[in-house]
């Protein structure tokens, strides 16, 4: 436990530089800042303020919108894109390291060495196997437009950066397949279709 701790810890330490640093002008985005978002969807869940005292086996609770942000969501310009921070002997990027995690088999790589090109995915949300990296997205379980317009909206851009890469563990992002990944979109995890259960579930044992 200590020595993931500490992993984890380096993780961090590492990310947050080159989250500080990262020019996100230079970033493709993957969603419009334009989006259409249904923000009446998302509520926070709040114990009742008129209540005397808490029943720590009934909880009532209300409904409360999140308050909206001031600036329109934008991938480029609050979470940034994959990183690449070149330690660890290895140039890969945020996406080819949890390609390189998530697959079965050894993987291959393009000649450079930076880029992952093929491996042995099995895929969590259609239960197919795929040998291409082209095939593959990689997913935040919780769809970073779905964070941003339920509270991290309020954290700065090293903090979203931090989010958008984080590897601490092996739940939150996903090698999944690209047409499944972009039918979840942006939903929360609360909503998402039913392949991705099993994977909400040992999710929320580990959050």
């Amino acid at each position: 436990m200590k020595k993931i701790y500490l992993n984890t810890i380096l993780v961090l330490s590492l990310l947050v530089s080159y989250c500080a640093s990262a020019d996100t002008s230079s970033v493709l985005g993957v969603l419009r800042s334009d989006e259409d978002f249904n923000y009446s969807d998302f509520y926070q869940i709040k114990e009742d303020p008129r209540l005397q005292f808490i029943n720590l086996l009934v909880f009532d609770h209300i409904n409360e919108k999140f308050p909206l942000p001031a600036t329109p969501y934008n991938r480029d310009t609050h979470f940034g894109g994959w990183l690449r921070d070149n330690t660890g002997g290895t140039c890969l990027n945020t996406r080819g390291k949890v390609l390189v995690r998530d697959s079965a088999s050894s993987v291959s790589y393009s000649p450079n060495g930076c880029t992952v090109e093929g491996g042995h995915w099995d895929d969590p949300y259609t239960a197919l196997i795929y040998t291409s990296a082209k095939d593959i997205q990689i997913d935040h379980v919780v769809a970073l437009k779905n964070a941003y317009m339920t509270g991290a909206h309020e954290w700065d851009f090293k903090k979203r950066c931090l989010y958008a890469n984080y590897l601490g563990n092996e739940f939150h992002l996903l090698s999944v397949n690209g047409k499944e990944n972009l039918k979840k979109s942006d939903s929360s995890p609360s909503v998402m279709f039913h392949p991705i259960k099993p994977i909400l579930v040992s999710s929320s044992k580990n959050g």
